[in-house]
C-alpha cells in the first residue's frame, strides 16, 4: 500500500519508475507508484543488462539477485544457407573481461526485462512500498505549488473495467510510463526524430527443441536475410529476430503458420528443429526521438517515455535506469528542503548529452546491422558498457583541475601562435575507466578495505557509498589538513553527508579520525590507485548515483612519463594516438601546479629533455619536408612544456637548451629567452660549455660538403640559438672570429657551390620570371641564406651593443675586434670575384657584407656606436668606403627600390606578387642609425634584435620596355591567376586601350569572358596606346584615405593602458607583422593552383621583403605586406591594412544554402539525425526553409538542375 502522505507520484512501473521509486525512498521521500497494465510483460525486451546498471543493481541490494538469474552472452554461431546444418564461423558479440578492484562488473548479462521487474518490485516491496496495478491516469493539472492528478483504479486483475475514480494531489510526478504513456502527452513535451521504416524487424519468443542454448545462432545476415534465435534464461526459450530487405514482416507478425515456415526455410529443412509455443510476437519498427528538455515544471519524464531508439547496442533498459538513478536524489535534497530547486535543471543538463549520444550510437550500428556481416555489425564496443558515461561538463561538478588550468594559462600569452578551437561536442560516452580520474566520472570501486575497529572484517567502497547520501573520502598523511576538514563535515547531517578515511598500510590512526563516520585500511592500496592518490592529502566527494562530485588535494597527479619518441606514436592508433596525448597534458598540468620541490623532478627534467629532444628533429625534418598539422592536444602539450621548460630552467642541460631554441625561438622568443637567462643564472659553466664546445661543432659544420639539407637545419639551429640567447651567450659567437668567418664563407661560396651543382636558380636563368617553375631546393636554399642572415646580425648587433656601453681600453678592446673581424670579412675571397658587376644578384652571387651593407649601411652603424670614442678611428673612412663600393646601384635612380634578387623566389612561391610594402611605395633602403640605442624593448625578456630589412625588386626582369609601367609585375599578377595562358597575351591585354593597363579589369574580363582573342588585339592594333604613367609607388600613392590629411599626435600614442614614446611604438613592428601574415595568407589563396578559378586581387601592386627574429606566424624569416586583398574601390580600399571589418553581405537563402553546402555537404543529409543536429537548425532559420525544403534543394542540385559553378563564385566568401 502507498504511504499515508506521498509526496511523489510515479507514472509507470517498468524499471525506470521502479528505480526512481527505490533511490527516493532510500533518501527519505515517500511515493506513489502506478502501473496502467495488469498483466506481467511478455518477452525479452531490455535483455541486456550493462556492467554500470548492475552497479546500480548492487547500490540497492539486488545484484546478486539479477545475477542469479542471468546468463552472460553466449558464442554466436553461424550457418551456412540454404542447407543451414553445418556452422561456417563462430564470434563472441562481447569478449568477457576479468573483473578488477576499480570494475567489478565488466561484462554484460541477459536477463528478460519482465524478471528484472520482478527483482526490482521484490525489492521495492523490502521498503514498504507496493506497485499499484490497474490504476491508471487519466489527467492531471500542475501548478506552482503541485500536480493534481485523476485515477481511475480497475483493481490488480483488471475486473474493475469502469474503474473507481481516484483525486489526488502530490508535490511532483515522474512519467516512466513508456513511449506511448499520458504524461508527456498531457505535458506538451516535444518528441522528434524519425521512424526507420527501412530497418524493420520481427522479433518474438519461441520454444525450440534440438536447438543447442550454448549459441546464439545465426543464418544469413540482414542486409538480405537474417534469422537469429538467442538462448534466454529460461530452458528452452529463444529470443527470435527476423530481419532483411527481402522479409514480409507485417504477414510474419501476424500469422504464426507462415511464421513456422519461415523458421524451417532459413535454419534447414534436416535441421531436426521443432519449433514449438512462441509466447510472443511484434513487428518492430525502430523509433529514433527523444525530448528537448527532461523536465516542465514539477513534472518529469525517465525512460522510455522521454527517448527511444533501436534495441542494437542494448542500451535500452540501461539508459531509463541511469535517466531514474539520476534524478531521484536530486529531487529527494529539493523536497527535503536541503537544496534549491535548481538542482533540478541539472537532471536535463547531464543526461540529454548522454541521451543524445546514446540515440547516435545505436542508430549507427542499425545501419551497419543491415550493411554489413553480423560479426562485424554486431561487436559491441566497450563504450556500450556505459562505463564511461560521465558529467564532466555539468554545473554540479567541481574540476579541480580544469580550474588550475584556467588559473595557470591566464597569464601567458603565446603571441600570434594559432589559438585553441572551442570545446568540441561533449564526449558523454568517452570517459575512461582507467587514466585520470575527473569530476563527473563513475566513481570506481575498490576491495580489500579493512575496517580499523573490526579488523577481521573487509569492505569495498561500493558497500559504503549509498543512493541515500554524499561521501566523502578523506585520504590523508597531512594531519594538519584533516581536523579542519572533519570539523566543517560534522556541519552537515549524517544522513546526508558521510566521512571516510582511508589510510594506507601500516599507517597509524590520526586524532582527527574521531569525528569521521568510518575509518579504513587500504590494505592493497586499491583505493589509492582508482583514485590516482600519490601522497600527502586529498579529498573525493562522490554522489548518491556514485558520480565523483569535485576533487581536491595536491596529490592526485598522473606520473609525468617519457615523451614518447615519433616512432612510438606513430605505431599507435588514431584513438590510442589521442589518448596519449591528453594524458600527457593532464600530466603536465599536474606538474606544473606542484610545488617547486615536488615540480622540480628527475622526471620533469626527464620529460622536457624527451620532448625536446623529439620535437626538435621534428622541427628540423620539417624545414625539408613539411609534415602537417598538428591536434589540440599537441599544442597544449607544446605550450605546457614552454611552461614547464620555465619553471625548471635551472635544471636544464645545453642539449636541451638548443632543442628549446629549436622549437620555441622563432615564435616564442619572449619565452624562451628568460629560460636561457636562468639556466645560464644558476650555471654560469654555461657559457664556457658553449664557447668551447657548441661554437667549434657550428664551425665544423659550416661545411657545404655536408649537402644543403644538412645546412639548412645547421642554420637553424645557429640561428635560433642565437635569438634565445642572452648576451653572455652571444658573445661566445661574436668573439669567436673563426666561427664568424665560417659562417660567411658558407653564406658566399659555400652556398654558392651548391647552387651550382643543382644547376643555378631557375627563376634567375630564366628572362621570364611569369613562366618559371622553382624547383622544390630553391626555398630550401634561399632560406638557409635567410638564416644565416639573421645570424650575422645578431652577432654583429653584438659588437656594436659591446663598442656602444663601452669607453676607455674596454671600448678600444671592443672597437678593435670589431674592426678586425670586419676587415678580415673584406679579405675573404668572394664568388663575387669573377662575376661581372651586371651578373651580381643580391643574395645569391654576393658576399655576405655586401647583402647585409645593403640592407643595413653596417658602416653607418659602426659610426653612431663609435660616438663615445674619444677621437675618430681613422679606420672608419676606409671602411666606410670599402663597405659602400660593395652596394649596387638602383636601375632607377629616379626611385630608392633595390633589387631583391634570389630572394623572389620565397615571395613567389608564398603566392604574392612583387611590388609595393604597406606603405604604398616599393622597398627602401632603411636606415639603421641609431641602431644599438634600440635594441632594447621595455619590459621582460632579453633585447630583441633590429629587423633585417632586404630591398625589393622594382625593374622588370624581362628587360623588354612598355609604355604599361611595372607590366611585367603585373603579367605576372594575371598569370597567378591565369596560369594556362601565354604571356604575350597576357601583355597585349595590359597594353590595350582598354584595360588601361590595369590587371584588374583584364582579370575580369577573362572572367567573365568578354576579353577580346588575341586575334581580335591584332585588328585593333590601330586603337589608341596607353598613355605613359608614373611606377608603381605614385599609382599607390594617389589612393585616398579620409584619414590621409589628418596629422597623428605621436605623442598620443598608446600600447594598452601604457604610454609609449613615439619611436618605441613606431619601432615595434609587431602589428605590421601580423598584418603581413594576413595579407600572405589571403595571397595564398589567390594563388593557390589547386582552386579552379577565383576572383583577382586587382590593388596587388607589390611586395615588401623583411627578415625579423620574431617571426609569430611561422618558420621563415621572410615576411610580405601588400595589398594582396581584393578591392571594392571603396574608401577601405587598404583595410588590409587597418584591418577594418567590413559589414556583411546581405544574402538570399539560395545563396546561403550554397555556402553551407561547399561548408559541409552532410548537413543536407536526409535523416533525423541531421535535423536535429544544430547546424540544421541554425541553417533553417538563416534561411526560413524547412527541412525538405532544404533537402529538396540538394537533390535538384544533384540532378544537375542550373548548375552553380560553386568552385569559382564563393571561393573568397
Amino acid at each position: 500500500m502507498p504511504s499515508a502522505t506521498p509526496h511523489v507520484l510515479i507514472v509507470g512501473g517498468g524499471p525506470s519508475g521502479l528505480v526512481c521509486a527505490l533511490s527516493l525512498i532510500n533518501n527519505g521521500v515517500s511515493v506513489r507508484i502506478i502501473e496502467k497494465s495488469t498483466e506481467p510483460r511478455l518477452g525479452q525486451r531490455g535483455a541486456g543488462i550493462m556492467p554500470r546498471t548492475l552497479e546500480i543493481f548492487n547500490s540497492f541490494g539486488c545484484v546478486d539477485d539479477v545475477l542469479k538469474r542471468a546468463i552472460p552472452p553466449p558464442l554466436t554461431r553461424r550457418y551456412e544457407l540454404p542447407k543451414g546444418t553445418h556452422p561456417i564461423g563462430e564470434f563472441d558479440m562481447s569478449p568477457h573481461i576479468e573483473p578488477t578492484p576499480s570494475c567489478p562488473y565488466n561484462n554484460i548479462v541477459l536477463l528478460g526485462q519482465s524478471h528484472v521487474e520482478g527483482i526490482l518490485r521484490d525489492t521495492l516491496a523490502k521498503l514498504q512500498c507496493q506497485v499499484e496495478i490497474g490504476t491508471e491516469l487519466v489527467s492531471f493539472e500542475q501548478n506552482e505549488t503541485g500536480v493534481n492528478v485523476h485515477l481511475l483504479r480497475h483493481g490488480s486483475d483488471g475486473s474493475n473495467v469502469e474503474g473507481v475514480p481516484e483525486h489526488g494531489s502530490f508535490d511532483w510526478m515522474i512519467g516512466a510510463d513508456g513511449a506511448r504513456g499520458i504524461v508527456r502527452k498531457m505535458s506538451g513535451f516535444s518528441f522528434l526524430g524519425e521512424t526507420r521504416t527501412i530497418e524493420n524487424h520481427v522479433v518474438g519468443d519461441v520454444y525450440v527443441e534440438g536447438l543447442s542454448q550454448k549459441y546464439w545462432h545465426m543464418w544469413g545476415d540482414a542486409s538480405s536475410m537474417l534469422v537469429s534465435f538467442r538462448p534466454t534464461e529460461t530452458p528452452g526459450l529463444f529470443s527470435f529476430v527476423i530481419a532483411g530487405h527481402k522479409v514480409n514482416h507485417s504477414l510474419l507478425s501476424s500469422n504464426e503458420e507462415v511464421l513456422r515456415k519461415c523458421f524451417a526455410e532459413n535454419t534447414g529443412s534436416k535441421t531436426g528443429l521443432k519449433f514449438k509455443e512462441i509466447p510472443w510476437v511484434n513487428h518492430y519498427i525502430p523509433n529514433i526521438r527523444m525530448v528537448e528538455t527532461f523536465q516542465k515544471g514539477r513534472v518529469f519524464l525517465a525512460g522510455d517515455s522521454a527517448h527511444v531508439h533501436s534495441f542494437t547496442g542494448g542500451q535500452g533498459i540501461n539508459t531509463g535506469v541511469q535517466d531514474a538513478y539520476n534524478l531521484g536524489w536530486k529531487l529527494a535534497l529539493v523536497q527535503r528542503g536541503l537544496a534549491s530547486s535548481s538542482l533540478l535543471r541539472t537532471y536535463s543538463e547531464e543526461r540529454i548529452p548522454v541521451i543524445r549520444e546514446m540515440l547516435d550510437r545505436t542508430t549507427r550500428i542499425l545501419k551497419r546491422t543491415f550493411t554489413e556481416k553480423a560479426s562485424e555489425s554486431w561487436n559491441k564496443a566497450n563504450g556500450l558498457l556505459q562505463l564511461g558515461i560521465n558529467y564532466r561538463w555539468s554545473s554540479v561538478v567541481l574540476d579541480e583541475r580544469k580550474r588550475a588550468e584556467d588559473a595557470e594559462f591566464s597569464d601567458f600569452d603565446f603571441g600570434d601562435e594559432e589559438e585553441e578551437e572551442p570545446c568540441s561536442a561533449i564526449d558523454a560516452y568517452g570517459g575512461s575507466t582507467e587514466g585520470t580520474l575527473r569530476a563527473g566520472d563513475r566513481a570506481p570501486d575498490a576491495t580489500a578495505l579493512v575496517d580499523i575497529s573490526k579488523r577481521a572484517v573487509t569492505y569495498r567502497l561500493f558497500n559504503i557509498f549509498s543512493p541515500g547520501h554524499h561521501t566523502v573520502l578523506i585520504f590523508s598523511r597531512a594531519l594538519d589538513r584533516c581536523p579542519a576538514i572533519v570539523r566543517a563535515l560534522k556541519e552537515l547531517p549524517p544522513d546526508v553527508v558521510r566521512s571516510v578515511v582511508l589510510l594506507r598500510r601500516g599507517q597509524g590512526i590520526p586524532a582527527y579520525c574521531q569525528g569521521v563516520t568510518s575509518v579504513f585500511e587500504d590494505r592493497d592500496g586499491h583505493a589509492h590507485d582508482a583514485y590516482a592518490i600519490t601522497d600527502e592529502w586529498a579529498v573525493v566527494v562522490i554522489r548518491p548515483d556514485a558520480v565523483v562530485v569535485t576533487t581536491m588535494g595536491n596529490d592526485m597527479i598522473r606520473r609525468l612519463p617519457a615523451y614518447p619518441s615519433t616512432t612510438a606514436r606513430k605505431s599507435l592508433s588514431p584513438t590510442q594516438l589521442a589518448t596519449v596525448n591528453q594524458t600527457i597534458s593532464s600530466a603536465l598540468l599536474q606538474t606544473i601546479a606542484l610545488p617547486p620541490s615536488k615540480r622540480d623532478s628527475p622526471a620533469a627534467r626527464a620529460f622536457v629533455t624527451s620532448y625536446a629532444k623529439d620535437t626538435a628533429l621534428q622541427t628540423l625534418q620539417n624545414l625539408i619536408w613539411q609534415s602537417g598539422s598538428t591536434s589540440k592536444d599537441e599544442r597544449i602539450i607544446r605550450k605546457r612544456t614552454l611552461i614547464l621548460a620555465e619553471k625548471i630552467a635551472p635544471v636544464l642541460e645545453t642539449q636541451t637548451l638548443l632543442d628549446l631554441a629549436i622549437i620555441y625561438a622563432q615564435t616564442n622568443e619572449s619565452k624562451i629567452g628568460p629560460i636561457f637567462q636562468e639556466a645560464l643564472r644558476s650555471n654560469p659553466v654555461l657559457v664556457q660549455s658553449v664557447e668551447t664546445d657548441f661554437v667549434p661543432a657550428l664551425t665544423y659544420l659550416f661545411n657545404p660538403s655536408q649537402g644543403l639539407y644538412a645546412i639548412r637545419k645547421t642554420a637553424h639551429c645557429t640561428v635560433s640559438f642565437l635569438r634565445a640567447s642572452p648576451p653572455e651567450l652571444v658573445r661566445c659567437f661574436s668573439h669567436n672570429q673563426a666561427f664568424i668567418l665560417a659562417l660567411a664563407t658558407l653564406y658566399d661560396q659555400g652556398l654558392g657551390s651548391i647552387a651550382q651543382s643543382y644547376g643555378g636558380l631557375s627563376t634567375l636563368r630564366n628572362p621570364n620570371p611569369a613562366s618559371s617553375t622553382v624547383d622544390e631546393w630553391e626555398p630550401i636554399w634561399v632560406q638557409t641564406k635567410v638564416d644565416l642572415v639573421d645570424a650575422f646580425h645578431i652577432i654583429i648587433t653584438s659588437l656594436l651593443n659591446d663598442i656602444s656601453t663601452a669607453s676607455g681600453r674596454a671600448l678600444a678592446a671592443h672597437s678593435e675586434r670589431a674592426f678586425g673581424i670586419i676587415f678580415a670579412l673584406l679579405e675573404l675571397p668572394s664568388s663575387s670575384s669573377t662575376a661581372s658587376s651586371t651578373s651580381l644578384t643580391p643574395f645569391f652571387n654576393r658576399s655576405l657584407l655586401a647583402d647585409y651593407q645593403e640592407s643595413y649601411s653596417l658602416s653607418k652603424t659602426l659610426s653612431n656606436a663609435l660616438r663615445n670614442a674619444a677621437e675618430k678611428d681613422e679606420r672608419l673612412d676606409l671602411l666606410e668606403s670599402m663597405l659602400q663600393s660593395l652596394e649596387s646601384s638602383p636601375p632607377d635612380k629616379s626611385t630608392r627600390r633595390k633589387d631583391a634578387g634570389a630572394l623572389k623566389i620565397l615571395i613567389r612561391s608564398s603566392g604574392i606578387a612583387l611590388g609595393i610594402d604597406n606603405r604604398g611605395d616599393g622597398g627602401r633602403l632603411r636606415s639603421t642609425q641609431g641602431l644599438v640605442d634600440t635594441t632594447s624593448r621595455k619590459g621582460k625578456g632579453k633585447a630583441t634584435q633590429p629587423t633585417l630589412v632586404a630591398p625589393s625588386k622594382a625593374t622588370s626582369s624581362l628587360g623588354s620596355t612598355s609604355s604599361v609601367p611595372d607590366i611585367d609585375i603585373k603579367i605576372t599578377q594575371v598569370l597567378d591567376i591565369f596560369p594556362d595562358h601565354a604571356p604575350n597575351y597576357v601583355r597585349a591585354l595590359l597594353e590595350h586601350a582598354t584595360f588601361g593597363g590595369d590587371p584588374e579589369k583584364v582579370v575580369m574580363a577573362l572572367l567573365d569572358g568578354s576579353a577580346p582573342s588575341s586575334e581580335d588585339l591584332e585588328s585593333m592594333a590601330a586603337a589608341t596606346a596607353i598613355s605613359d604613367a608614373d611606377d608603381v609607388g605614385r599609382f599607390v600613392n594617389e589612393r585616398k584615405n579620409v584619414f590621409d590629411d589628418e596629422i597623428m599626435d605621436v605623442s598620443k600614442l598608446r600600447v594598452g593602458k601604457a604610454k609609449e614614446d613615439a619611436s618605441h611604438v613606431l619601432r615595434d613592428r609587431s602589428f605590421i607583422e601580423q598584418m603581413k601574415a594576413d595579407i600572405l595568407r589571403r595571397a595564398e589563396v589567390i594563388s593557390d593552383e589547386e582552386e579552379e578559378e577565383v576572383f583577382p586581387s586587382s590593388k596587388s601592386r607589390g611586395a615588401d621583403y623583411a627578415f625579423d627574429e620574431e617571426e609569430d606566424t611561422g618558420p621563415s624569416g621572410i615576411k610580405v605586406a601588400g595589398d594582396g586583398e581584393e578591392s571594392n574601390d571603396s574608401e577601405t580600399d587598404n583595410d588590409d591594412v587597418q584591418d577594418v571589418e567590413r559589414p556583411p553581405k546581405s544574402l538570399d537563402a539560395e545563396t546561403i544554402l550554397e555556402l553551407a553546402y561547399i561548408k559541409d555537404p552532410k548537413l543536407f543529409d536526409r535523416d533525423a539525425q541531421t535535423r536535429r543536429s544544430k547546424a540544421r537548425a541554425d541553417l533553417k532559420m538563416q534561411t526560413n526553409w524547412t527541412d525538405e525544403q532544404i533537402e529538396g534543394w540538394r537533390i535538384m542540385l544533384d540532378k544537375n538542375v542550373n548548375p552553380i559553378p560553386l568552385s569559382h563564385s564563393y571561393t573568397n566568401c
